[in-house]
């Protein structure tokens, strides 16, 4: 692992066209940022395009780069991407009726551990806005009046595909939880 002035070195050539050190960046960052549009993707395609264009915009804008913290900063400009590819493709397809319905919080997960590819299968059998809605919640820690911000949709609304989420994932995980008993 890079320490922090090895990193900041890095950044530097970057920003100067250095394309070893842009090879060691992407080395570094590769598989953290591929896991987040693996979590934002429907498939392995769409999460290489979100990639691909997320890691495009980094080396773009290094030059904006202000010595906080790279990881977020990357991290921030992965999902962004991913919410705007997210955006562009939902308009090209129906828009969705959202019916409102009562809101209730209630624990995902029982007692059991799961896998992180039990966890992820569960999570791509969401529809697209519900996965994408969900992790920006659950995972990358967004409150809900700024989803409903990037989504330009009500809060409400938000917190109506959450609940659906849930419920989905909860059944989702009920199911693995029987099928281990069956076993």
């Amino acid at each position: 692992m890079l320490q922090k002035k090895d990193v900041l070195q890095l950044i530097e050539l970057c920003k100067s066209g250095d394309r070893k050190a842009q090879q060691e960046i992407f080395n570094l960052k590769k598989n953290e940022l591929f896991a987040i549009c693996k979590r934002y993707s429907k498939n392995q395609s769409d999460a290489e395009d979100m990639f691909i264009e997320g890691f495009t915009k980094i080396f773009k804008h290094i030059n904006t780069y202000a010595y906080g913290d790279f990881d977020s900063w990357t991290k921030r400009i992965i999902i962004n991407t991913c919410i705007n590819i997210y955006n562009r493709d939902s308009k090209r397809r129906e828009n969705e009726v959202i019916v409102e319905d009562f809101f209730e919080e209630k624990e995902i997960l029982s007692d059991a551990e799961y896998s992180y590819e039990e966890l992820s299968q569960c999570l791509e059998q969401l529809n697209d806005k519900h996965r994408t809605i969900f992790n920006l919640f659950a995972i990358d820690g967004y409150k809900t009046k700024e989803i409903a911000e990037i989504f330009n949709i009500s809060h409400d609304s938000v917190r109506t595909i959450l609940h659906r989420s849930r419920l989905k994932l909860q059944q989702l995980l009920s199911d693995i939880d029987k099928n281990r008993r069956a076993k």
